[in-house]
């Protein structure tokens, strides 16, 4: 397994700095024809997305798991 380290420095969910205990790890499909972690990681990664965020993604191309918050 590759593994990338691609902390999204800019989103809330970081910036916030709050401490989470993870309770578990949940693989979740986001229905759309987009293959590249990439994509999510640079939309993600902004001041003004408070949507969602995650610990990571896995890239459905190769497998590369990105790891986007500590």
């Amino acid at each position: 397994m590759k593994l990338v380290e691609s902390i999204m420095t800019k989103n809330p969910c970081y910036t916030v700095g709050k401490k989470i205990a993870v309770k578990g790890l949940m693989l979740h499909s986001v229905g759309c024809p987009q293959p590249r972690a990439s994509a999510f990681i640079n939309s993600w990664n902004r001041v003004d997305y408070t949507r969602a965020c995650v610990h990571g993604f896995i890239d459905a191309n190769d497998g590369t798991v990105y790891q986007t918050l500590p």
